[in-house]
C-alpha cells in the first residue's frame, strides 16, 4: 500500500474516532437518567464533577481527532489534485494535434480545473464523512442489539427503507450522469467560445448566432440541472423523513413494552436517544452517496477518459537518424472521414531551401505537421535523416526542428521569456541578438517594460509583431531544420526583408559548425521562393509537380497559373466601374433586416424581464434589511418563488423543533406513568416527520426554481454585458477569469437565499426549543444557551480570517484557472519546440502554490470548525454538570432534569452557524468577482433624443489619439476617408493601423480627438446601427464551432441557403466547403481549426461578402491564400467595393497601388498621404517600404543557390 493511501486510511480512522465521540453526550445523558432512576443516586454530587469532566474529555478529544483528520484529507486530496493536474498536462503533450480538434479548449479546460478539483471533494470529504457517517450507525446497533434486540430490530426497519431511496436516487442520477456532464462542458465551451469571438460578434452585431449558441449553452445546463435536481426531488424529501423514522419506529414499540413491564425506563430513554442521533449520520451518510458521489463519479469518469485516450506512442528502442534530409515515402492521412494527403512522395534534402505551394486546403501544412510528427500518419512513413520519424524520441526529433506556426501563439510571460522558449540555455544577449535579426528589438524596447513587457492575452501587438516574436524564438533555436509555415504573412515590408535576411543567415548556419539549414518553407507569396533549391507544388494532397522557378514555369502549369495570378493581382478600387467579376453574385442586398436578439430558451429571461435588477447592486454587506433588499433584487422576477422557499421554510422550523419536542413528551409520559402523553409524542412525531418531508419537498420546488432562473438571469446579462465592454477589457481579464465568473460565480450567487432560508429555518427552531427549556428550567436554559454567544465569538473571529484566507486563496486558483487554459493552448508550440519540460514548470509552480494555498486554507479553516463543532457541545457539558449537581441538592426535579438534557441534545442541530458564515463569505467573495464586471465601464449608447445617424458614409478622424494604458499608439491624427472611395493603410508592423480600424468600428473609445461617419460622431451612433454600415474582414480569422453554413450566415441570419452559397462562390470557397466529409454543414473546430489559414479567410470574406455593408473594411484580408484564389477573391472583393467606403490595410504593396489614397503611418503618426506615384516621389518612409519589397523578392536564401534572373519582372 502507498504512502498516500496510508494517510487516507490514517484520515479515515482518525474520522470514526471522532464520529464515536460524538455519540458521548447521548452516552453521558443515559448515565445520568439511569443514576437518577437509581435509588442510590441521589445526593450524590461526585457523579455531576466526573460526568462533567467525561463530558469536556470527549468534546475535547473529538474537537482534536476532527482537526486532524481534516487537515490530513485535505493535505492528502490536494497533494493528490496537484500530481493528477501534472499527469493531465504531460498527457496532453503526447496526445495527436487531432484530439485538440475533437474536443475544444473549453472541455479539456473543463475536466482539468473543475473535474479535477470535484474529485478533492471524494477524497477530503466523501471517502472519510462516509466512514464516519457508517461508523456511528454501526456502534449504535451494536450497543442497542446488546441491550434489546427487540427494539434494536425496530430502529433496524428504517435502515433498508433508506438504502431502497438511496439506490433510486441513485438510479435517478444514474440516467441522467453523461448528460450532465455534457451540459456543464459545453457551457464552459460556449462561455470560451463567446469571450474568444467578441471581436467578430462586436463587428457583426445584428448576426447574434454567437449569443444564441451561449444562451442554449446556459439554457441546456440549466434544464439538466433542474431536470436532474426534481427528478430525485421526493426521494430526498422522503429520505429526510426516513432519517429520523428509527426513533418513530422505537417510540411506539418502546411504550408498549414500557407499559407491559417489558423494558426499565432508563433502557427505554437510551433507544430514545440513540435513535435521534443516529437520523443525522445516516441522512449524511445517504446525502453522500447521492449527488455527491453522482458529481465525483462524473467527474473521475471525464478525467480518466482524457488520461486513457491514445497517445502518440515513444519508441521501445529508438534510432537516430544520420542527417537531416526529409523524405515522405507513400504518405497517406485524413482528418476522420476527410481525405488530406494521397500517396504523397516527397524529398527535402539536407542544407537546401524546399518550398511548398499550392491552393490552400492542399495540404501544406499537413505536411509539415506530419514531419514534426504531430500527428502519425495513416500510410506510409515520414523519415529524417533515414530513420522513421516514430522510430525516434520526440526530444531528438524536436531538438532538431524549428517550427514556425501559421497561428502562431506567445505565453502570457515576459518577452524575454518567450523568445527563450526556443532555447532554454540562451543568455539575455543571444535573445536580443535574435530579436535583432527578426526585427523586433525595435518595438520591443518601445514597449512599457521592453523585454520584460508580459505579454496578456488579447495583447494590443498586432499580427506582424507577434510573427517576428515567433521567429526570433526560432532564431535563437538554431537548430538543423526549420520548418516556416507563412512565417512572414503578416509582416510589413521592411522587416521582411530584414526577416528574410535573417532566416537566410540560419540557413547557413551562422552558429553551428558544419552544413546550413534544411528549410522547409510554406508560402502564398511566390515571390518569395523563388530562390528556393526546389519548389513542391501541392494541389488536392498531391504532388503535382517538383522543381526548381524556372522549371516550373516550363513544367507545371498549376505553378504557371499560380505565377500569373500572383503578378497581375488585382488592386482594390472602389471608383473603377470598368472592374467586373465573371460570376455574378446573386443575392440582393438592398433590404437589410433589423435583428434582434434570439431568446434561447423559455427558461432565459427576456432583456427587460430582470424587474429593473442593477448587477452593480449585488450585496456587498450583510446587515439583515440590506441582504433582504438585495435578495429581492437578485431574485428579480423570481421573487414569488424566493417568498414561497421562505414561506415553507418557516414552516418547515416549526416541525423541525416538534422533533425533540414529542421525544420530550414522550418521555415525559413515561416517566410520570401518563401513557396517554407518550402515545401523544408519538403522534406528534409521526406528524412531525411528515410535515418535513413534504414542506421539505415544496419549499425546494420553489429554491430550485429560483436558483435556476437567477443563475440563468445573471449569466444572460454578464452575457449581454460583455456584448457593450471595450476590447481593452479583455486585455486584463483573460477568457479562463471570465468563463469561471460565468460558470462558478454566478453558480455561487444564485444560492444566496440559503443563507436565509437556513438561518431563519434554525433560528426559529431553536426559539421553540429554547422556550421549552424556558418553561421548565430558566437557570438551565440560560447554561444551555451558553454555547450561542461562545458559537457567535468564534464565528466572528472565524469570518474575519475567511475573507483573509480567501483573499490569499483567490489569486492563487485564478493563476492555476489562467494557466491551465493557456497550457491547453499553447500545446502546439509546446510540442514544436519540446518545451514538455520547460513549459511544465510555470505550470507546475502555478499548481504548487494553488496547492500549498488550499492546504494552509484548509489547515487554518479546520481550527475553526474544529472549535464551532465544540461550542454548542460545550454548553451542553455545562448543563450536564450544573443539571446532576442541582439535582443532587434538591434544586431540580428529575424528570425536568432528564427533558432538559433531552432537549439541549435538539437544540443546536439545526443552527451551524460556522458553516452558514463560512458559506457566507464564499457568496460575497462571488458577488464581488461578478461586481468587477459588471463594474466595468461599457461602451456608452447615446440617448434617444441624442443620436444621430450618418449622412452618408465618409469617415473623418480629427486630432485623434489613443493609447493602451502607459504605451501610446496614436498621435494626433486627422484624416478625411471619402466615401464612395478606397483608403489604404500601410506602414511598419505595430504603427497603429489595426488600432486605427478598431477605432472605426468602435472596438474601444476614443480617448482623444473624434471619429466621425457620414458627419456624425460615432459615440453618437447607436451600436447596431454603426456596425450595420460595416463590414470587417479581420487580421486574425476567427470561425466559431459551427458548421461553415452558420459561420457564413453570421453575415446575415435572414439569408437564404442560396444567398449563403452565391457569397462562398464568390470568395471562392464554394468548391473545397463542398469536398469536406459534411459539405456545408461540416463543423469547422474550435476557432475554424479544422480548416487551413487560407480557407479560414476565405470563409471569412464570404462572410463579409454577405454582409454588403457600405462600408469595407479590410485588414489583410487575402494573406493566408494561395496566389489563384487571392486574384479571385480580390475581385470580388473589389466587386463588393465598388460604390463603397473602403479602407484597406495591407503589407502587400502591389495590391493597394490603385487605391484612391494611400495613408502611410510611422509609429503611430501618419507620415504622409496620397497616391502610389506621388509618394513614391516624396515619401521617404513610403519608398523605403517599396524598395524593402522588392529587396526582399529578390533575396537569395542559400549561399550555394544558383542565382536566378527572372524572364517576367518581380512585381515592380
Amino acid at each position: 500500500m502507498s504512502r498516500r493511501w496510508l494517510l487516507v486510511v490514517a484520515s479515515v480512522m482518525l474520522s470514526i474516532v471522532s464520529a464515536v465521540l460524538g455519540t458521548a453526550p447521548f452516552v453521558l445523558v443515559y448515565v445520568v437518567i439511569q443514576r437518577i432512576l437509581e435509588p442510590s443516586g441521589a445526593g450524590d454530587a461526585v457523579p455531576a464533577i466526573l460526568l462533567g469532566g467525561a463530558a469536556i474529555a470527549a468534546i475535547a478529544l473529538k474537537a482534536l481527532t476532527m482537526l486532524a483528520a481534516h487537515s490530513l484529507a485535505h493535505r492528502i486530496a490536494y497533494d493528490l489534485l496537484y500530481d493528477l493536474r501534472l499527469r493531465l498536462a504531460r498527457k496532453l503533450t503526447r496526445l495527436p494535434l487531432g484530439y485538440f480538434q475533437r474536443r475544444d479548449t473549453g472541455r479539456i479546460k473543463h475536466t482539468m480545473h473543475e473535474q479535477v478539483e470535484r474529485i478533492e471533494e471524494g477524497v477530503a470529504h466523501l471517502i472519510p464523512d462516509t466512514a464516519s457517517a457508517l461508523a456511528i450507525p454501526l456502534v449504535a446497533y451494536s450497543a442497542m442489539f446488546a441491550l434489546d434486540w427487540r427494539l434494536a430490530s425496530a430502529a433496524l426497519l428504517a435502515v433498508p427503507l433508506l438504502f431502497l431511496m438511496y439506490r433510486t436516487v441513485q438510479r435517478k442520477i444514474g440516467v441522467h450522469r453523461v448528460q450532465y456532464g455534457e451540459a456543464q462542458a459545453l457551457l464552459s465551451s460556449a462561455v470560451l467560445r463567446y469571450v474568444h469571438g467578441m471581436k467578430v460578434i462586436k463587428a457583426f452585431a445584428y448576426a447574434d448566432q454567437a449569443y444564441a449558441t451561449f444562451a442554449k449553452a446556459v439554457s441546456a445546463s440549466e434544464r439538466m440541472t433542474a431536470e436532474l435536481q426534481l427528478h430525485t426531488l421526493p426521494y430526498k424529501a422522503a429520505t429526510v423523513t426516513l432519517s429520523r423514522a428509527p426513533l418513530l419506529l422505537v417510540l411506539p414499540l418502546s411504550t408498549l413494552m414500557y407499559a407491559y413491564g417489558e423494558a426499565s425506563l432508563a433502557k427505554l430513554v437510551f433507544f430514545m436517544l440513540v435513535t435521534m442521533g443516529i437520523g443525522k449520520p445516516l441522512l449524511k451518510l445517504m446525502g453522500t452517496g447521492g449527488m455527491v458521489s453522482f458529481r465525483i463519479a462524473a467527474a473521475v469518469r471525464e478525467v480518466s477518459e482524457l488520461l486513457d485516450e491514445e497517445e502518440l506512442p515513444e519508441p521501445a528502442e529508438p534510432s537516430a537518424p544520420t542527417g537531416h534530409s526529409i523524405v515522405l515515402d507513400g504518405v497517406s492521412f485524413g482528418y476522420g472521414d476527410r481525405v488530406v494527403l494521397q500517396n504523397v512522395h516527397m524529398h527535402v534534402p539536407e542544407g537546401k531551401l524546399t518550398a511548398i505551394v499550392g491552393p490552400s486546403g492542399a495540404g501544406k501544412t499537413t505536411v509539415a505537421k506530419l514531419i514534426a510528427r504531430f500527428w502519425d500518419v495513416n500510410e506510409g512513413q515520414v523519415t529524417i535523416g533515414g530513420t522513421d520519424v516514430r522510430q525516434m524520441t520526440s526530444e531528438d526529433r524536436m531538438s532538431r526542428l524549428s517550427y514556425v506556426l501559421q497561428d502562431e501563439f506567445l505565453f502570457e510571460e515576459p518577452i524575454m521569456e518567450n523568445i527563450r522558449k526556443g532555447r532554454a540555455d540562451a543568455s539575455d544577449e543571444e535573445v536580443i541578438a535574435a530579436a535583432e535579426k527578426a526585427g523586433c528589438d525595435g518595438f520591443i524596447r518601445q514597449l512599457p517594460e521592453g523585454y520584460q513587457t508580459v505579454i496578456k492575452p488579447g495583447s494590443t501587438l498586432s499580427g506582424g509583431q507577434r510573427q517576428m516574436i515567433a521567429i526570433a524564438r526560432a532564431i535563437v533555436k538554431d537548430s538543423s531544420i526549420v520548418i516556416l509555415d507563412e512565417a512572414t504573412a503578416f509582416v510589413d515590408p521592411e522587416n521582411e526583408a530584414k526577416l528574410r535576411g535573417a532566416l537566410a543567415s540560419l540557413m547557413n548556419g551562422e552558429r553551428r559548425i558544419g552544413s546550413g539549414k534544411t528549410i522547409l518553407m510554406i508560402a502564398h507569396r511566390l515571390s518569395s521562393i523563388v530562390h528556393a533549391d526546389q519548389i513542391v507544388v501541392m494541389s488536392e494532397g498531391t504532388v503535382q509537380a517538383t522543381g526548381t522557378h524556372a522549371q516550373l514555369l516550363q513544367a507545371s502549369e498549376l505553378y504557371r497559373q499560380m505565377w500569373e495570378a500572383y503578378n497581375s493581382s488585382p488592386a482594390i478600387a472602389s471608383s473603377s466601374s470598368e472592374q467586373r467579376l465573371d460570376e455574378a453574385i446573386t443575392f440582393n442586398m438592398e433590404h437589410e433586416d433589423r435583428l434582434t436578439e434570439p431568446a434561447a430558451d423559455d427558461c432565459t429571461p427576456d432583456a427587460d424581464d430582470h424587474d429593473g435588477l442593477d448587477p452593480l447592486s449585488l450585496p456587498s454587506g450583510w446587515h439583515p434589511v440590506a441582504w433582504w433588499r438585495a435578495m429581492k433584487r437578485l431574485a428579480a422576477g423570481a421573487r414569488l418563488h424566493l417568498l414561497g422557499s421562505m414561506r415553507f421554510a418557516i414552516g418547515e422550523s416549526v416541525f423541525v423543533a416538534a422533533s425533540p419536542l414529542s421525544a420530550a413528551a414522550a418521555l415525559y409520559g413515561l416517566w410520570t406513568a401518563e401513557l396517554s402523553m407518550a402515545w401523544w409524542g408519538s403522534g406528534l412525531l409521526a406528524l412531525s416527520l411528515l410535515g418535513q418531508g413534504m414542506l421539505f419537498y415544496f419549499g425546494h420546488r420553489h429554491t430550485l426554481c429560483l436558483e435556476g432562473e437567477t443563475r440563468t438571469r445573471l449569466r444572460v446579462l454578464l452575457a449581454r454585458h460583455l456584448r457593450k465592454l471595450p476590447l481593452g477589457f479583455y486585455d486584463s481579464y483573460p477568457a479562463s477569469v471570465i468563463e469561471s465568473r460565468m460558470r462558478v460565480d454566478t453558480h455561487n450567487s444564485a444560492l444566496f437565499h440559503l443563507v436565509a432560508i437556513s438561518s431563519v429555518r434554525g433560528l426559529l427552531a431553536m426559539l421553540f426549543v429554547s422556550g421549552m427549556l424556558f418553561a421548565l428550567d430558566w437557570r438551565l436554559a440560560c447554561i444551555a444557551l451558553t454555547g450561542v454567544p461562545l458559537s457567535l465569538v468564534v464565528t466572528a473571529v472565524a469570518n474575519r480570517r475567511f475573507a483573509a484566507l480567501l483573499e490569499s486563496q483567490d489569486e492563487p486558483r485564478k493563476e492555476a484557472n489562467r494557466r491551465i487554459t493557456e497550457y491547453i493552448y499553447g500545446v502546439p508550440v509546446i510540442q514544436a519546440f519540446a518545451l514538455k519540460r520547460d513549459q511544465l514548470r510555470p505550470f507546475m509552480e502555478a499548481m504548487k502554490v494553488y496547492r500549498d494555498r488550499s492546504i494552509a486554507y484548509n489547515r487554518k479553516l479546520a481550527g475553526y470548525i474544529a472549535l464551532d463543532s465544540v461550542m454548542f457541545e460545550l454548553g451542553f457539558a455545562a448543563v450536564l454538570a450544573a443539571g446532576t449537581a442541582m439535582y443532587a441538592h434538591g434544586a431540580v426535579s428529575p424528570v425536568t432534569l432528564g427533558l432538559i438534557l433531552v432537549l439541549t441534545l435538539g437544540l443546536y442541530e439545526p443552527l451551524p452557524l460556522l458553516e452558514l458564515a463560512g458559506f457566507r463569505r464564499m457568496l460575497q467573495r462571488s458577488l464581488w468577482n461578478l461586481r468587477e464586471i459588471f463594474g466595468a465601464e461599457p461602451l456608452p449608447e447615446p440617448r434617444a433624443a441624442e443620436a444621430l445617424t450618418p449622412q452618408g458614409h465618409a469617415i473623418c478622424l480629427d486630432r485623434l489619439s489613443f493609447a493602451y494604458g502607459d504605451r501610446q499608439v496614436l498621435h494626433d491624427i486627422s484624416l478625411r476617408l471619402p466615401e464612395r472611395s478606397t483608403t489604404a493603410v500601410v506602414g511598419p508592423s505595430g504603427s497603429g493601423k489595426t488600432t486605427l480600424l478598431h477605432l472605426i468600428a468602435r472596438f474601444w473609445e476614443v480617448q482623444q480627438g473624434s471619429i466621425a461617419v457620414g458627419g456624425a460622431d460615432v459615440r453618437r451612433i447607436p451600436s447596431d446601427l454603426l456596425m450595420s454600415q460595416l463590414s470587417i474582414v479581420f487580421q486574425d480569422v476567427y470561425l466559431f464551432q459551427d458548421t461553415v453554413m452558420n459561420n457564413i450566415r453570421f453575415g446575415r441570419p435572414s439569408a437564404t441557403d442560396e444567398q449563403v452559397f452565391a457569397a462562398a462562390r464568390a470568395a471562392r470557397c464554394d468548391e473545397f466547403i463542398r469536398q469536406l466529409p459534411a459539405g456545408y454543414e461540416t463543423i469547422v473546430g474550435e476557432g475554424g481549426g479544422g480548416l487551413s489559414g487560407g480557407e479560414k479567410q476565405r470563409v471569412a470574406v464570404a462572410r463579409a461578402l454577405l454582409k454588403a455593408s457600405p462600408i469595407l473594411l479590410l485588414d489583410e484580408a487575402t494573406a493566408s491564400m494561395d496566389p489563384d484564389n487571392e486574384q479571385l477573391v480580390t475581385q470580388a472583393l473589389q466587386r463588393l467595393a465598388l460604390g463603397k467606403t473602403v479602407v484597406v490595410i495591407a503589407h502587400r504593396l502591389h495590391t493597394i497601388r490603385n487605391a484612391d489614397q494611400i495613408v502611410v503611418m510611422e509609429q503611430g503618426r501618419v507620415a504622409d498621404v496620397g497616391r502610389h506615384e506621388d509618394l513614391l516621389q516624396r515619401c521617404s518612409v513610403y519608398k523605403r517600404l517599396w524598395h524593402d519589397r522588392l529587396q526582399a523578392e529578390m533575396t537569395t536564401w542559400n549561399e550555394s543557390a544558383t542565382t536566378y534572373s527572372p524572364k517576367e519582372p518581380l512585381q515592380t
